[in-house]
């Protein structure tokens, strides 16, 4: 498989999934500047070879009462403005915010991106836009969503279409999301909560997500 375009505007973003350290062009597609040996296994592998050790603070004390803030949470869909090229899976609402938020430019990160197909209506909007999923082959790069690799403030967008129930681990998913966010930037997306014998660790409840993001 080919080494991605070097005039690829995220490459400069790049880091070692198992170090952190920036990435240099190689044969097979890149390797790690930092001597922690990690190599891709071809032009798009960005996956952890020997992840690090991660360690999340948890407080006893949630901080939040859920059932409270649920009923002051304003549960109207947002307008509707995009009117752009469609998506396989319908995300005219996602894109209707995304379009009033950010600015032509921007960079949108599409973490679990599956078959691509919010690519085009993104970028439809002038957003600069990057697929990542774990093993899709129409990703852009392969990437495991608990260590993303790429340098921190990178992204004005973090966009996911029911991700984080096939995460092992959401919590340290939504960590790295906030870590690769630029300050202010925006997370949204969807999750999975009534479909039956899906592929997922954890489906998710609204009890559940305010846990997670609080």
């Amino acid at each position: 498989m080919p080494i991605p375009d070097p005039c690829m505007w995220w490459k400069p973003l790049l880091r070692c999934p198992d170090c952190g350290a920036t990435l240099e062009a190689s044969n097979q597609g890149f390797s790690c500047s930092g001597g922690c040996g990690w190599q891709s296994r071809d032009g798009r592998d960005l996956l952890c070879q020997n992840p690090r050790p991660c360690s999340l603070t948890h407080t006893r004390d949630p901080g939040l009462d859920p059932d409270a803030y649920l009923q002051e949470l304003n549960t109207d869909p947002p307008p509707s403005c995009y009117t752009g090229p469609a998506a396989l899976r319908d995300s005219t609402q996602f894109l209707s915010v995304l379009q009033d938020q950010l600015q032509p430019g921007d960079a949108v990160l599409d973490l679990g991106c599956g078959p691509r197909d919010q690519a085009l209506p993104l970028q439809s909007l002038g957003f600069r836009y990057v697929g990542v999923d774990v093993d899709s082959p129409a990703a852009d790069l392969l990437v495991d969503g608990h260590t993303l690799p790429f340098a921190d403030f990178s992204f004005d967008a973090v966009f996911s279409y029911a991700v984080l129930e096939h995460l092992r681990d959401p919590l340290m998913g939504l960590v790295e999301v906030a870590r690769v966010l630029k300050p202010g930037g925006l997370y949204l997306g969807t999750v999975s909560l009534g479909e039956p014998f899906h592929a997922s660790f954890s489906h998710q409840t609204a009890w559940g997500l305010l846990a997670l993001l609080h």
